[in-house]
């Protein structure tokens, strides 16, 4: 099966944003932005022949940015809340960028799902994405290195592995938002 190439969609903060298509043994398809590694559409067949959108999204790129509530994308550094944008750690206090009143939301401002994710590697039915958020990024200490793949297989199955290493004591929690 031939490997379409990664379709350009925009851009954001000066880096290209792309779509990578992704069809399954059983006719799923599925379409991951780089952008926030975002699940912008997963499609099913039906008996009826008339394929069937399983995914809150937008049609375009730019609707994400201005408007999406995280549809479909990977939150992190830490997915969830975390009261007062503070948190201890190896016996210091660390302060959070804050991005829902005193709260840090699925990350901060500048969360894993408004950054625009590297194509590591992609076949016909699944792409590897990776992000390096450095220490610091938005308060948290210590690098990460997070990596998610998305692989369509047989039973109009969506696999979603993801993984994140880092250099230093620091929270990860990553969580797929579709």
């Amino acid at each position: 099966m031939s490997v379409p190439d990664p379709r350009p969609v925009g851009a954001f903060e000066g880096q290209p944003v792309h779509e990578i298509a992704l069809t399954g043994p059983d006719g799923m398809e599925a379409r991951i932005l780089t952008w926030g590694a975002v699940i912008r559409d997963l499609t099913l067949p039906s008996l009826d022949g008339v394929r069937q959108s399983v995914v809150l999204g937008f049609d375009r790129f730019e609707d994400y940015p201005a408007h999406s509530p995280y549809f479909g994308a990977l939150v992190g550094r830490v997915a969830n809340r975390i009261a007062n944008g503070r948190f201890g750690i190896a016996g210091r206090m660390v302060t959070l960028a804050q991005n829902e009143g005193l709260i840090t939301l699925h990350g901060g401002p500048g969360g894993f799902a408004h950054r625009v994710w590297t194509i590591l590697a992609r076949s016909a039915d699944a792409v590897t994405l990776g992000l390096v958020s450095p220490d610091g990024d938005q308060g948290f200490p210590g690098r990460v290195d997070a990596r998610c793949t998305y692989r369509l297989t047989k039973g109009l199955t969506l696999e979603v592995e993801v993984q994140a290493t880092t250099d230093a004591p620091t929270p990860v929690n990553l969580a797929q938002h579709s």
